[in-house]
């Protein structure tokens, strides 16, 4: 069995279409799906009658709005399938085979993890891609492991789905590529994803936040310090990226609290897996006219940290 959590908030206008896509599901009789209402102006029940007699769908009521982290977790500790997928309140998935073939790609050799390919419409643009590990979307879970290796989702509004796709990445699973389109990503204005511009000061604090949740918690669960290093090169990476595009002291100030972290932690790792982690972004930078290297950029925040804490 399946269990499809959707976190649900104000969505009425949406959810109809998600449940449409989920009832449209070749394998639609072993999904167990779980709205969490997470504290909307209005129930779901007008949606739910629609679709009672034709999947099995359940309703749980947050008392307040507490954010999708806690709404998805909220969703896993109130159901029990051997699988869990997550959907967005406005989104599909791609076709009517998307999760039969995702869930016939992790239970082939019972992986932990099967991620595939989604498309997105994006202000009336379209592109179609392999999924990241930043995002929920067209992924499958196996439950067992993500109980037994102490995977929550933090108690945070943005960027939650990160903190808990890299702490599976910590916990080393098992994991294959399904080559199949799995979801259809359909990106509205009004969405928290949206409302914030993805280079914007806010965008790096939500990012940051996460990561700091992701490192207390592999420190706490005693996850391979090298593993760590690497999560945080990679991480230091992707903010060299960004100061490409936004480089000033205000934004800075918000990954202090990672330079402690990333001076213990990224010691530990190989030249190698050092040169794997940033050479992605360090590609995208070589499109542009940035002269600043990535050792600079590391110089450059630790210059600033101390700086902060004289």
């Amino acid at each position: 069995m399946i269990d499809v959590i959707i976190a649900a908030y104000n969505c009425h206008d949406t959810i109809l279409r998600t449940l449409l896509s989920i009832y449209m599901q070749t394998c639609k009789d072993i999904i167990n799906v779980y709205i969490v209402n997470d504290g909307s102006d209005e129930c779901y029940d007008r949606e739910v009658n629609i679709f009672k007699d034709k999947l099995n769908i359940n309703v749980i009521d947050l008392y307040k709005n507490m954010g999708p982290g806690v709404a998805r977790q909220v969703g896993i500790d109130n159901s029990n399938s051997k699988y869990i997928m997550f959907i967005d309140s406005d989104d599909v998935f791609y076709n009517n085979k998307s999760i039969e073939n995702i869930y016939n790609s992790i239970k082939s050799l019972d992986y932990d993890v099967s991620f595939g390919y989604m498309g997105e419409y994006n202000n009336d643009n379209y592109r179609e891609f392999l999924v990241g590990f930043d995002v929920l979307h067209a992924k499958i879970y196996k439950r067992e492991f993500i109980i037994k290796n102490n995977i929550r989702f933090p108690e945070i509004y943005n960027s939650e789905d990160l903190a808990f796709n890299n702490l599976v990445i910590l916990s080393k699973p098992r994991m294959v590529k399904c080559n199949d389109y799995i979801y259809m990503y359909i990106r509205r204005d009004k969405s928290l994803t949206t409302v914030d511009d993805y280079y914007s000061d806010k965008h790096i604090k939500y990012y940051t936040n996460s990561l700091l949740y992701v490192l207390d918690e592999a420190i706490r669960l005693n996850k391979d310090e090298y593993e760590i290093g690497k999560l945080l090169v990679s991480c230091f990476s992707y903010l060299y990226y960004y100061f490409h595009n936004n480089l000033d002291d205000y934004t800075i100030k918000y990954i202090y609290e990672l330079i402690p972290y990333y001076n213990k932690y990224s010691c530990l790792i190989s030249i190698s897996d050092k040169r794997t982690c940033v050479e992605f972004w360090i590609r995208r930078i070589n499109e542009y006219d940035f002269d600043m290297s990535y050792e600079d950029f590391i110089k450059y925040c630790n210059n600033k940290y101390e700086e902060s804490i004289v």
